[in-house]
């Protein structure tokens, strides 16, 4: 490319403890030592394909375990990716594509059973995953997880198995306004979300197999989850990594979100502006009363820790434990290990 082209750079929220969480240790040095003179775009697509294609190569000669682990670097290099494009360009959707394709080889591949599911809502229906162990106890607890505003139920795909080893299965789900509901099933973003969760809940009622039901949110999921659990009583424990009590203070961090969350509203920017003061948790965490778990980091620029204590001090819940970790960046980046292990272990102590 000539040294007129200007060059698509690391967008917004992709630092460094972010980065590190989300591909492939060796990709992450491949970027750091590439990008300052290529575009982000192009540069992390082309890392993804790479991946991809070692995948194919190694599944091909049964090495059923590697191949598993480089569809998942494919996936974390694509998702990285589409974070250089906001708009529902075809770059953007084939990018988003591709994502998905290697959600579907990691759980083929993966020990437990991955079943997709459509469940309706409106005029429409929301995509996501059903994941259970392939022998499973009567009343085994089941966790609906949110992921938030960029980061869809395909990037959270990689941990479930993690989340079963622990007890617990997961209906991962693309609600409103996210992944493939959004993209593809014209599902947009919506205010008042609970009431989609609250179709979900249907979901996990309707097939009779589950006992505890408990909802999980990552970033601007942690504040739909909310909204959810405290208005749907059937919800029996709410976890929060990296939410906000009013997280239209992401747009103190970056003026891009303003657009960013415009797209999946599907609404224009000037439109935006009349929904975002409609987005807080007043009159929601205030009438939250199941077990409550709030992580967050000591030092996210997004939502301010002072946003996410707020959600823990006016939670009616008894039983309720909030942690900072210092010096942690978003969704507890950088102290992640320790964020996941503490709410590994509040979900055994909870679901005995």
């Amino acid at each position: 490319m000539s040294g007129s082209v200007q060059f698509r750079k690391r967008p917004a929220g992709q630092v460094e403890e972010r980065l590190t969480q989300t591909v492939d240790l060796d990709d992450y040095h491949k970027i750091r030592k590439r990008e300052a003179n290529e575009d982000w775009v192009l540069l992390c697509e082309e890392l993804a394909e790479n991946d991809w294609k070692y995948a194919e190569e190694q599944f091909a000669l049964k090495r059923v375990a590697t191949a598993r682990y480089f569809f998942s670097a494919a996936l974390g290099a694509f998702m990285v990716a589409g974070y250089g494009l906001t708009d529902l360009t075809e770059e953007k959707l084939k990018l988003y594509r591709r994502q998905v394709d290697c959600a579907k080889k990691f759980a083929e591949l993966g020990p437990n059973s991955f079943v997709p599911v459509k469940i309706p809502y409106k005029d429409y229906h929301m995509d996501g995953w059903l994941v259970t162990p392939r022998t499973m106890k009567p009343d085994h607890p089941i966790v609906i997880m949110i992921p938030g505003a960029t980061a869809f139920k395909d990037s959270f795909i990689r941990g479930m198995d993690g989340w079963l080893m622990s007890g617990v299965s997961v209906l991962l789900m693309d609600g409103p306004g996210q992944g493939t509901t959004r993209y593809f099933n014209n599902g947009y973003l919506e205010v008042e979300v609970e009431k989609a969760y609250s179709k979900m809940v249907d979901f996990i009622k309707n097939d009779g197999r589950f006992g505890k039901i408990i909802i999980y949110g990552g970033s601007t999921g942690g504040y739909y989850v909310v909204r959810a659990a405290a208005t749907d009583k059937r919800i029996d424990m709410c976890l929060i990594n990296g939410g906000s009590y009013y997280p239209t203070e992401i747009l103190d961090y970056s003026m891009e979100y303003r657009h960013k969350f415009a797209v999946l509203y599907n609404v224009s920017d000037d439109e935006m502006d009349a929904i975002f003061p409609r987005m807080n948790l007043k009159g929601f965490a205030e009438n939250l009363e199941c077990p409550l778990l709030v992580l967050h980091g000591g030092a996210d620029p997004i939502f301010k820790v002072e946003s996410a204590k707020k959600i823990y001090d006016v939670a009616k819940s008894k039983d309720k434990t909030f942690v900072a970790f210092p010096g942690a960046w978003h969704c507890c980046a950088g102290e992640g290990s320790k964020a996941v292990r503490l709410t590994m272990d509040w979900l055994a102590e909870h679901t005995r």
